[in-house]
């Protein structure tokens, strides 16, 4: 078979033709003016610096494209809650004299929504929200409300509630998921042993399994009944989770008295959650022979599914024994408010223990 030349000689051909590749590109540098005349389009994109977009809310899809990009996945209200669940509005919702629509999932049964509207923290969100929109004049809207599921506590009672609120700022879609749930109050209690002179704490030690635990030491603490009324669901609260019996004037509200009316309470989880915490202290005047004898002890209703051991450990011990955000805000505000002289510790003058 004949060879032809080139084929004889490959590898000295092979290095000619790579050189003058390499010598057209660099001389035809897309950075140069000339290439940037020719290619204006293209410049105009390689030249721009890559900027991240922002997550779409429908598919989850973070990506970086360049800012002259056209593309078929649009960030913004590329599709709003009106077109994809178009045909499924049950109700509208009045937000600042203007009818919102509010879709619901096809897991939501009809007849929970006139349940969810009068739910009192799905009725506490829209008030927040609409003194949001007044403080911005315009420039934050509700434009829609998916409710995605309901939790129900027995027959009639609303336990959760999921939305996904389709908010703009400034033109912006804003992060929309809400877990409803209402606000909750927590109790520090002090535990002063005169025999010994120390001060202790009483913790519940209880499964979570939402955290995937078995043992969680936390703070007493339980959920507002919608009333508002702090003070008794902390009692109560002290009863039936710790078998302390307190009146209502004995607890000190902590949180009110750092915030006053400017905050409802601590905020636990506001990039998901609508909770906030009520957070209470009252000090108890014991002997020791009283602290062993709750020391492991069993608390809380458990026809309710509460199943809580009761843990003393030492209060100056709270801070490392225990990761409860509650106890760790409770104390925060306590040390604070002694410090501002705003507490000055007193035994329960009604305290008994059961």
């Amino acid at each position: 078979t004949t060879r032809r030349p080139w084929m004889q000689n490959g590898s000295a051909y092979l290095g000619c033709v790579l050189g003058l590749a390499l010598k057209l590109g660099s001389s035809l540098d897309v950075q140069s003016p000339l290439w940037a005349s020719k290619h204006p389009r293209k410049s105009a994109i390689i030249n721009k610096p890559l900027q991240p977009v922002e997550a779409n809310a429908n598919n989850f899809l973070c990506s970086a494209k360049r800012p002259d990009e056209e593309s078929s996945n649009a960030v913004g209200r590329d599709i709003s809650f009106d077109e994809r669940y178009k045909g499924k509005m049950n109700e509208v919702v009045t937000v600042l004299y203007k009818d919102i629509p509010l879709f619901y999932s096809a897991n939501v049964a009809p007849e929970l929504i006139p349940k969810v509207l009068g739910f009192k923290p799905f009725r506490q969100w829209i008030e927040n929200m609409e003194r949001s929109m007044n403080a911005h004049s315009g420039d934050m809207v509700l434009h829609s409300i998916l409710l995605q599921s309901v939790d129900m506590f027995g027959s009639q009672k609303v336990g959760f509630v999921k939305i996904n609120a389709d908010v703009t700022l400034y033109g912006k879609k804003l992060p929309g998921i809400c877990f409803l749930r209402g606000n909750g109050v927590g109790i520090l209690v002090s535990l002063y042993c005169s025999d010994s002179n120390e001060e202790y704490t009483i913790l519940v030690d209880q499964p979570r399994i939402p955290l995937g635990e078995s043992n969680n030491l936390e703070i007493p603490a339980g959920m507002l009944d919608g009333s508002g009324h702090f003070a008794g669901v902390a009692a109560q609260e002290l009863q039936e989770e710790c078998g302390l019996l307190v009146k209502e004037k004995d607890l000190i509200d902590l949180t009110d008295l750092a915030y006053g009316s400017r905050h409802p309470g601590v905020c636990t989880s506001g990039g998901a959650c609508d909770e906030y915490l009520r957070l209470m202290y009252c000090r108890f005047d014991v002997t020791l022979e009283e602290i062993n004898a709750m020391q492991g002890t069993l608390g809380g209703l458990r026809d309710h599914g509460e199943v809580i051991t009761l843990r003393i450990i030492k209060f100056d011990d709270i801070w490392k024994e225990c990761c409860d955000s509650k106890a760790l805000c409770a104390l925060l505000l306590l040390q604070q408010l002694r410090k501002e002289g705003k507490i000055c510790d007193q035994p329960c003058v009604n305290q008994q223990l059961m």
